[in-house]
């Protein structure tokens, strides 16, 4: 457990540009089986000093946005919406992270809810509407989606995305009759 904290650390100090820096996001703020309370307080302190050093490189923001995500979403949003704004050729990469943020929001009821149920962002409101589909949240997510289609009606893309978001329950229950009788097998 160490060994890789102050190997993240490192990282962190020396090149917080390389995507193996995104590794810290899994660790827990409580600590956990790969790190403690301590190690976990000074990835971030390194994070900051790293965000400090690179504001305006969007592989930091976006390295940092994702160590963030968990414990300040708000922040985390700020340091992805930076990069959007940096690098739009990142969105394949950004939108993903920022979908994932909001639609954990939409399940806790944070007050983050209220950005995205008043967002005119349609590759955001698609990436959050596919998100919750794909969390069982057929209901919420759908309704995005087709806010996204009234938003841009002419975009195909919004419309493509709605339907397989309402293929996305049949393709769950699919993979788990797959997984059921392979276990039946084993």
């Amino acid at each position: 457990r160490g060994a890789l904290n102050r190997q993240l650390l490192w990282l962190i100090q020396h090149h917080p540009e390389l995507s193996l820096t995104t590794m810290t996001a899994m660790l827990a703020p409580r600590g956990g089986r790969w790190n403690t309370p301590n190690d976990y307080q000074r990835l971030t302190s390194a994070w900051e000093q790293a965000l400090a050093n690179h504001s305006d490189s969007a592989d930091v923001l976006f390295n940092a946005g994702a160590f963030f995500a968990q414990t300040d979403p708000e922040r985390a949003l700020a340091l992805l919406q930076r990069v959007r704004s940096l690098d739009t050729s990142r969105d394949l990469d950004t939108l993903p992270k920022i979908a994932s943020i909001y639609a954990s929001a939409i399940e806790t009821h944070s007050k983050l809810r209220n950005v995205i149920e008043n967002s005119t962002d349609s590759a955001l409101l698609s990436e959050v509407g596919t998100a919750l589909t794909g969390r069982g949240m057929e209901e919420k997510g759908l309704e995005l989606l087709q806010r996204d289609i009234d938003l841009d009606p002419g975009n195909p893309r919004w419309r493509d995305a709605l339907e397989s978001a309402k293929a996305e329950p049949i393709r769950q229950r699919n993979y788990r009759h797959a997984l059921d009788r392979f276990r039946a097998r084993q």
